[in-house]
C-alpha cells in the first residue's frame, strides 16, 4: 500500500471521505475506525497560510486505542501517521479525534 504525506491531507480530502474505514494498528491487531467528522475550524485568528480543523473517528467499544501516534490504513489515501486521542466513550463506542494546526507556506 502507498504512503500518503499527510502534507496532502486536507480537510476537504478527509470531508470527501465521511463514513468510510480507516484501518489502525495496535500491538498485535488491526482495529477499524469509521471517519465521522472532518471540522473546519472557525478561528478567526488563522491566517490564509493556516490550516486547522479536526477529524472525529468512531471506533469499537471493545477496545480502547491508546492516546499516541498511530498507523492509519485507508482503501483510498494508503497508509499514514496520526495522532489520535480518546474524547468519549458511548455504550457503542469510543469517540477519538485527532487536530491539525499547520502553515502553508511557498517554498523559496
Amino acid at each position: 500500500m502507498k504512503t500518503a504525506p499527510i502534507e496532502s491531507l486536507t480537510c476537504a480530502v478527509f470531508a470527501g471521505l465521511i463514513r468510510t474505514p480507516f484501518q489502525v494498528r495496535s500491538g498485535e491487531k488491526t482495529v477499524e475506525l469509521i471517519l465521522d467528522e472532518a471540522i473546519p475550524s472557525d478561528d478567526v485568528l488563522a491566517s490564509e497560510n493556516e490550516e486547522r480543523y479536526r477529524l472525529i473517528f468512531h471506533g469499537p467499544v471493545s477496545t480502547l486505542l491508546p492516546q499516541q501516534v498511530h498507523a492509519l490504513e485507508h482503501a483510498q489515501l494508503g497508509r499514514f501517521d496520526l495522532f489520535l486521542a480518546a474524547i468519549n466513550r458511548t455504550p457503542t463506542s469510543f469517540e477519538y479525534q485527532a487536530l491539525f494546526n499547520r502553515g502553508h507556506y511557498a517554498s523559496k
